[in-house]
């Protein structure tokens, strides 16, 4: 084997792969045995000649007094065997396929001939056609056929013909005339239509001319009685075969006949007969008709859907296809496609179907017409046709429903606009425009009143028809108005998204100068038209050119300072005079307005129109009666100036061409621009703070609620940094040093007023920055007023909030600065030392930054002379980690793992932490172990030297068992499941006793984290299986094991009846932290019974997968709070306290064989008991034994006494609510226990009135169980048990 080439290895490798298919098995033995037989080295070629030898020694046996499972066991062994075979073949030698050909083609021909003389009758073909996976007669047939298609394809065209002929007429020919079983036949098309498209080297010729003859000769066939139903099966079966394989055939000739049987039968289909209308056809001919046209034109679409690459522009079948496609096209236009698939000739989806191939096979078509120039004029005269036809055929079959295809066609119609139609000007204008305009007047019908719901997915195609014209074209001008005015009439939601689809694709498209121009839209607001909500008719449009900021051509600013501005500034006149209409006028500026930021997207003349906007930007800003304003503006100068700071570092080094020059004109033009904008900015933040404090108050400064927020100081923040990238320098420092000195100011004051102000200068400082405008003096000089901010414990937690971001920024851009430089030594010091004066809030910018430093240290060479300084900050980190802010609790394990990196030695710094785990505080202790574990996590994989100290570690975190607190005990479980996942099998053996009996020990918390827990036991058992785990768990806990290994066997025989198998997924880290149910078999709900069988509750059907909220069975669980259903299914790994009542649903008291127990009122009477392997056990009782000994224990006068009270209790509960009985008629039941039945739990409760414990007893009643009452009977007691299958069936 170690010379196989190494295909045929794999080849091998993969036959020799044994699963659970049991003709796998039967293929993976049989090539076992014909390696085994091979002398030498094994290769192709004896392999093949070994299968052929062996197929024919098998068909010499006589069949004479054989009995049935010999025979089967033959067709068994010749399917392996074929299967074999046809994986070997195409990797023989084709010139030792060519001289072996006869007797392979012996071989072939016999396997067909003697599997069919088993197939002559239907008992036989019930005996040997079996369907336990190994198939016998089918699978011999399906295997020879696909053979002897390998085979054919390893045949050189010099091949003897007569012997190629022979081979297809007796084996695959013949399976497709006389074989009757759908397999089979499926089969063998596959097998010819894989031979028949072999591209280098070509099928054989003989086998194409014998392809053809078969099809003529089903034609034939067909054309001698075309109304009969098994002509028009022989039809439709031919087509299926034709589907794919019709290119490779002289589809000229074949195509020809095909085309000439569809037109007859479309024809026949859409004309009417005398004696019936048009719709009152014969369901059985017309769905049979139906079915043959859908199947003719699938085969035609496939052969017009030719790839690209296979099509080649000048080769003969490309010519060959453009012909075809022409004359499919002209004959289907002729048709009236309308009344061929009308209501009632065939089922509504076989019509649907036919609606769309229909259609489908029209604009193929005329695809390919348009994509030549020789076939272009002929596709553009009828494209027009096909759209008339599409349309037809895009409405519903029947008009009170909804097409559920249609709109399938539409989308290939605008794909064809789009791509081919546009390609069609490349070729010909004069084509192209007037088939176009055609095309445009075909669609204006559709778009015109009254409107047909059923066309709006036509209008995508028709914005993009309308984009091939000029904007100023009186048809497209028409076509656009129409949609405008059907926009405003439409209320139906559906359609007015493809209207504002459609206009918005045209907008980009065209622009919205043009689009404004086309629409007349000054014009339209100039009206006093409202809609319902009081606002502007065509308030609407805004929002399609707002939408529009991917445009495909630069915009003009001019047009906004020309045409959209003024027309604000009439409609702000309009407002301030005041009357019914002012509102509607004020809303109109801002809609104006709003387009700022779109002109703003991609200007082409920014360099002169924005030097005299500037003014008008600033005063806009500052007006008072339109707050809105100001993030409009301040959004368009952000997008403005962040475009062209990126084209200019794209045109960095090409600086001299035309684009580069134009850019830096630009840069030079906005840089005079800033020194209006900037200032004007800086005071337009500090009002923002001051509105705020005026509003809120100086509470406002100290939280972050939203509400008292509406973003607005973070866009006017985000332009200030867009804008101060291109302010000269003189200006920024000048800017920033009167920054410096307001906030040194400010720092002084502590009334409201100046922590608002201080806030302001805090982000303005910050938006510098972010710019990377400033030099590393000034971002010193900023460090240093920020100290004070950051040191004292008096500062406003706003404030400190802010400062803390504004030392982030800086550390993350200018970090240079301070890494070679001596400040970095008192910044790291001012962090570490900073945490008794941080405020609550500003806890995450704090690590952030310290997150910070410390990557960034890593980084630098000089990361081991600062090692000392990150000491002090473990204990807080880890504290950090159980902090109830979830970013804080990232961000502290980031900060763990940097400071980690930093230390040279990783093992001494998990040593470090560990040392935590002898803290005296529990929230330490928890800490310190999650700390642990996620440094395991991460480090463990790649260094070696901490992986070996798991185990170590494990056993040190283990003593912690014992801890009552639970969160010490739930950080405990997450370090033993990362320890698991972490550690090889070697390691962890030594370890199981201690980890199980940490796992499974009495304490608190256990059952809190019952589902993390067994996850972790599911794993070792994965790992050492249950047989090596049992001796380590306890007694009282054995039956988790028990019930885990049946729920496992349970899943396994589910997964080998199933095809489908998950994929596994890898876990991360934060999934072992906080999921509690993943990969939980039973979602949770081991051992909720105490049994081991499969019941309703430990059951979790796909619906209720599927449903937020589980379903719960029994009248207990109806409306029941979420945390009193997680209590009711609670997992129990150890047994309950006995007591002396059972629940009958929950069944706690559940003992296993062999179990002594301590307690005294352990009876074994009382219980149900199990053996070692989960069994129920029936001990033998002596009826009269078992009576004196609950005689002589008290329990017979106890369970009167019981029966007594119980019966007290119920009378005096009926006497105070009121229940009588009726004299005529009896009242239903309630369900037994219902009194005692819990409010607000999940169980059973026992009230202060009452006495006894529920279930003491169970009252019969005679008259309940007669054969009137039985079935309201059995239903009340499915409270407590579940009810029986057999039951269920009556």
């Amino acid at each position: 084997m170690d010379e196989f080439d190494s295909s045929f290895a794999q080849v091998m490798r993969r036959l020799r792969v044994e699963t659970r298919d049991p003709l796998s098995k039967r293929v993976s033995s049989v090539t076992a045995a014909i390696v085994d037989v091979i002398e030498g080295d094994v290769s192709a070629g004896k392999v093949y000649s070994s299968v052929v030898s062996t197929l024919e020694g098998m068909l010499r046996q006589s069949a004479d007094g054989i009995d049935a499972d010999k025979v089967l066991d033959s067709l068994y062994t010749q399917s392996a065997l074929l299967k074999v075979l046809q994986s070997v073949v195409p990797h023989v030698a084709k010139s030792t396929v060519q001289a072996t050909l006869a007797p392979t083609s012996r071989v072939l021909r016999a396997l067909i001939s003697s599997t069919v003389f088993f197939l002559v009758d239907e008992n036989s073909e019930q005996v040997f056609g079996t369907k336990d996976g190994l198939g016998a007669t089918n699978n011999v047939l399906i295997s020879t056929c696909g053979s002897v298609a390998e085979v054919l394809r390893q045949l050189p065209c010099q091949t003897d013909d007569a012997t190629v002929r022979k081979l297809l007429n007796e084996t695959i020919f013949l399976m497709l005339q006389d074989s009757s079983k759908p397999r089979i036949q499926k089969a063998a098309k596959e097998a010819l239509s894989g031979v028949l498209l072999m591209k280098s080297p070509p099928c054989h010729p003989t086998i194409r001319n014998s392809i053809t003859k078969y099809t003529n000769a089903m034609i034939d066939r067909y054309l001698k009685n075309p109304s009969q139903h098994s002509s028009n099966q022989i039809m439709v079966e031919l087509m299926g075969f034709l589907n794919p394989a019709l290119v490779a055939l002289d589809f000229k000739v074949i195509g020809a006949r095909i085309m000439t049987i569809l037109v007859d039968l479309l024809n026949k289909q859409s004309s009417p007969s005398v004696s019936r209308p048009v719709f009152a056809a014969k369901p059985q001919a017309g769905a049979a008709n139906i079915l043959t046209i859908n199947s003719i034109l699938s085969a035609i679409l496939s052969l017009l859907e030719i790839v690209e690459e296979e099509d080649k522009d000048e080769s003969e079948i490309s010519i060959n296809l453009d012909s075809f496609a022409a004359r499919v096209l002209a004959s289907l236009v002729q048709i009236n496609s309308t009344a061929v698939f009308r209501e009632g000739a065939a089922d509504n989806d076989l019509l649907e179907s036919g609606r769309l191939v229909f259609g489908q096979v029209m604009l193929s078509s005329s695809q390919r017409l348009l994509r030549k120039e020789s076939n272009a004029e002929v596709g553009a005269k009828l494209l027009p046709i096909v759209l008339q036809h599409i349309f037809g055929l895009s409405r519903p079959t029947r008009e009170e429903g909804e097409s559920s295809k249609g709109h399938l066609l539409l989308i290939e119609v605008s794909q064809l606009i789009r791509t081919d139609l546009q390609q069609l000007k490349d070729l010909d204008v004069n084509i192209h425009k007037k088939c176009a305009t055609e095309c445009l007047l075909v669609f204006t019908k559709i778009v015109g009143s009254p409107f047909d719901p059923v066309y709006a997915p036509a209008l995508q195609p028709l914005a993009s028809l309308l984009q091939q014209f000029p904007p100023d074209n009186d048809l497209v001008v028409d076509s656009v108005l129409s949609l405008v005015k059907l926009r405003s009439e439409q209320e139906v939601q559906e359609v007015l998204a493809f209207i504002d689809g459609a206009l918005l694709s045209l907008v980009e498209e065209i622009g919205v100068p043009a689009f404004w121009n086309i629409i007349s839209f000054d014009k339209l607001l100039c009206t006093q038209e409202t809609n319902i909500t009081g606002r502007h008719k065509y308030t609407w449009v805004f929002n399609i050119m707002k939408g529009s900021t991917v445009q495909r051509s630069k915009t003009l600013m001019a047009f906004f300072q020309n045409e959209v501005l003024p027309l604000a500034r009439s409609f702000d006149m309009m407002a301030s005079r005041g009357g019914p209409c002012s509102e509607m006028y004020q809303n109109l500026v801002v809609d104006l307005w709003s387009l700022f930021p779109v002109f703003c997207c991609f200007p082409g003349d920014s360099d002169q129109i924005l030097p005299h906007l500037a003014p008008t930007i600033v005063k806009a800003m500052n007006d008072e009666r339109y707050p809105e304003l100001i993030q409009i503006t301040c959004k368009g100068l952000d997008v403005l100036f962040n475009g062209i700071f990126q084209r200019k570092g794209n045109f960095h080094d090409v600086i001299e061409c035309e684009e580069g020059a134009s850019t830096k004109n630009e840069v030079d033009v906005l840089g005079m621009v800033t020194l209006k904008l900037l200032p004007s900015l800086f005071k337009l933040l500090e009002s923002i703070y001051e509105k705020s404090e005026e509003k809120f108050g100086c509470e406002a400064m100290d939280t972050d609620d939203p509400k008292k927020d509406d973003g607005t100081g973070i866009v006017v923040a985000n332009c200030i940094t867009a804008v101060a990238r291109f302010a000269p320098k003189d200006m920024g420092r000048n800017l920033f040093s009167m920054l410096l000195q307001r906030m040194l100011q400010t720092s002084q004051e502590k009334d409201c007023k100046s922590i608002c102000k201080m806030c302001s200068l805090l982000s303005l400082a910050r938006a510098l920055v972010i710019s990377e405008s400033l030099e590393e003096s000034s971002i010193i000089l900023l460090y240093r007023v920020l100290k004070p901010l950051i040191r004292t414990d008096s500062t406003v937690a706003r404030v400190q909030k802010l400062a803390y971001k504004l030392l982030c920024d800086v550390c993350k851009i200018h970090h240079s600065i301070f890494a070679d430089s001596s400040d970095f030594t008192e910044i790291l010091e001012l962090l570490a030392s900073s945490s008794a004066t941080s405020q609550i809030s500003s806890r995450y910018m704090r690590l952030k930054c310290l997150k910070i430093v410390m990557e960034g240290l890593h980084n630098s060479a000089r990361g081991a002379n600062y090692q000392r300084l990150t000491f002090p900050l473990v204990g807080e980190t880890l504290l950090c980690l159980k902090d109830s802010n979830a970013k804080t609790r990232d961000v502290a394990y980031k900060l763990l793992l940097a400071i980690c990196r930093i230390h040279d030695d990783p093992q001494g710094f998990i040593q470090t932490v560990t040392a935590a785990i002898g803290s005296s505080t529990p929230h330490m202790r928890s800490a310190a172990v999650m700390g642990l574990a996620r440094l395991v996590f991460e480090i463990a994989p790649d260094v070696a030297e901490v992986q070996t100290m798991v185990p170590a570690l494990l056993t040190t975190v283990l003593i912690l068992s014992d801890d009552p607190s639970r969160e010490v005990t739930k950080s405990m479980v997450l370090f033993i499941r990362v320890a698991i996942s972490t550690c090889t099998p070697s390691q962890l053996e030594p370890l199981l006793p201690d980890i199980l009996s940490g796992l499974l020990k009495n304490h608190s918390g256990k059952d809190r984290f019952r589902s993390k827990i067994k996850i972790i036991m599911k794993k070792l058992v994965k790992i050492f299986g249950y047989d090596v785990l049992m001796p380590f768990v306890p007694t009282s806990d054995s039956r988790l094991l028990t019930h885990m290994r049946k729920l496992d066997e349970r899943e396994l025989r589910r997964k080998r009846s199933s095809t489908h198998q998950p994929s596994e997924k890898p876990i991360g880290y934060n999934s072992m932290e906080d999921s509690d149910g993943e990969q939980d078999s039973d979602d949770g709900l081991t051992l909720v019974t105490g049994i081991t069988r499969r019941s309703r509750l430990t059951c979790v059907t796909s619906k209720s997968k599927q449903s937020p909220n589980m379903r719960h069975v029994g009248p207990k669980s109806m409306a029941r709070p979420m945390e009193v259903s997680r209590s009711h299914v609670s997992v129990r790994i150890k047994n309950d306290v006995n007591g002396e009542v059972m629940d009958m649903r929950e069944l706690r008291t559940v003992t296993f064989a062999g179990d002594s127990g301590d307690g005294d009122d352990n009876d074994p009477d009382e219980e149900i008991e199990f053996d070692a392997s989960g069994k129920l056990v029936v001990r033998d009782v002596d009826g009269e034994s078992l009576i004196s000994n609950l005689k002589e224990s008290g329990k017979v006068d106890r369970l009167n006494s019981t029966y007594l009270g119980f019966s007290q209790e119920m009378n005096k509960l009926r006497n105070s609510k009121g229940i009588r009985k009726s004299e005529g008629k009896r009242k239903a039941m309630a369900p037994p226990g219902q009194v005692y039945k819990a409010r607000k739990a999940g169980g059973d409760s026992k009230k202060k009135e009452q006495k006894y414990e529920p279930y003491a007893y169970m009252q019969l009643d005679g008259r309940s169980y007669t054969r009137k009452n039985r079935h309201q009977a059995v239903e009340q007691m499915g409270a407590l048990v579940e009810r029986g299958r057999k039951r269920q069936r009556r």
